[in-house]
């Protein structure tokens, strides 16, 4: 007489709910990472328009002619911290070489830089290029960056902007020369 066996072992029971603790486990984990990229996502978008926001709040001044004050201006908002920084700007023209190293001339002459032949200056008033125009003389292009940082996790994140202006009241000399 055979015996007919109907049923789980033990071990086949044992077996199948070690599989699905494993499978329950890889989905869970993989759950939480999607809800922590979300969740990271989400605070770099709430930065990002935290920062286009700054940033369209001082273009709106510049526009009106209200340019920001030179230095670093910092602040809290919403477990973010935002930091603007408004310095001037000057471009720096290289000397010019060829591929052997020969000078070819100083390109800073044509721009009416410090290289320049004894000419008189066309436009009174600082450079529009650079504040190479004297002591003291801060360049009427500006360079503006908004930083906004927040904590995330082992460290700290952030999302910047920068955009470049002309303060219209300090390059006025210049411009009205034109």
């Amino acid at each position: 007489m055979s015996s007919r066996r109907d049923g789980f072992t033990l071990l086949e029971v044992l077996a199948a709910v070690a599989i699905l603790g494993i499978a329950y486990i890889t989905l869970g984990s993989s759950g939480i990472q999607g809800l922590q990229h979300e969740g990271e996502a989400r605070r770099r978008l709430e930065a990002s328009l935290l920062a286009d926001s700054v940033l369209s709040e001082i273009e709106a001044g510049l526009e009106a002619g209200a340019a920001p004050p030179l230095g670093e201006e910092e602040s809290e908002a919403d477990g973010f911290t935002i930091a603007a920084e408004d310095a001037p700007f000057s471009i720096v023209v290289p000397e010019e070489q060829d591929k052997t190293g020969k000078r070819l001339g100083d390109a800073r002459s044509r721009l009416g830089g410090s290289g320049a032949q004894a000419q008189d200056p066309v436009i009174p008033g600082p450079s529009l290029l650079g504040d190479d125009s004297g002591p003291g003389v801060v360049s009427p292009l500006r360079r503006i960056d908004v930083r906004v940082a927040w904590d995330e996790g082992f460290g700290e994140r952030s999302v910047s902007r920068t955009t470049f202006a002309l303060d219209a009241e300090a390059a006025r000399a210049t411009l009205d020369a034109l």
